[in-house]
């Protein structure tokens, strides 16, 4: 049980990191949107660079991956290993579209993403040690604390991929982006149901964490 509350835990840091790397970066002033470097969008920041953006998506789709083939071996709910078999294989989908457009603009990603931030680091960080604290555990615990960090990685993602389409809404990236930020919605709304099958009381403080803070939506203006 104390595993699973430090990754319940961790799961709400997640989400707050994001409002830290905006406030590293000098955004959250009036018309301070940009920095040459990073967009932000209601403290949800995205690079500029296009490769180091997908990179972040890259990196996004491989933790969903991991993630839920370990929910699939270790989860005891039902409607868990039915979400995770999901996010497997659409996030398995939307990744070999990244990478086919990526190899397309002759871009190369890394084996591993390298931070743009002390506070992108921190989150990095954070995020492996959640793995190792998730592939400890079986059953309810397991369940609890995956469809937890589910609702976070969803929130978080969400407002990379929004913020990110301030700077590219055209094209080919724009079309990418624009249906990724339909499919996460769908996938937090997903998760945010599981996990109130599994367990109730993490939902409402979950939920808590990522609508206190406002989350970005289609048509909102940066800052």
């Amino acid at each position: 049980m104390a595993r699973a509350l430090r990754v319940m835990l961790a799961a709400g840091a997640l989400v707050l990191g994001a409002s830290a790397q905006a406030q590293e970066a000098g955004h959250g002033r009036p018309g301070g949107a940009r920095n040459g470097r990073m967009v932000e969008l209601n403290g949800f920041m995205a690079p500029l660079d296009e490769r180091a953006l997908l990179e972040r998506l890259h990196t996004f789709h491989q933790q969903e991956v991991t993630r839920g083939t370990l929910a699939l071996a270790n989860a005891q709910h039902p409607e868990v290993k039915t979400y995770a078999r999901a996010m497997v294989e659409d996030h398995g989908r939307a990744d070999a579209r990244l990478m086919a457009y990526a190899r397309g603009r002759k871009l190369t990603m890394p084996s591993r993403m390298k931070p743009m931030s002390q506070a992108e680091k921190r989150s990095m960080e954070a995020e492996a040690a959640t793995l190792r604290e998730l592939q400890g555990m079986t059953g309810a615990p397991f369940d609890s604390a995956y469809t937890a960090r589910e609702v976070a990685a969803h929130d978080a993602a969400i407002g990379l991929v929004l913020a990110a389409q301030q700077a590219f809404n055209q094209g080919e990236l724009g079309a990418l982006l624009q249906e990724r930020s339909q499919h996460l919605t769908q996938h937090r709304q997903q998760a945010y149901r599981v996990l109130g099958q599994v367990h109730p009381a993490s939902a409402l403080g979950v939920g808590g964490a990522g609508e206190g803070r406002k989350l970005p939506r289609p048509g909102d203006q940066p800052r």
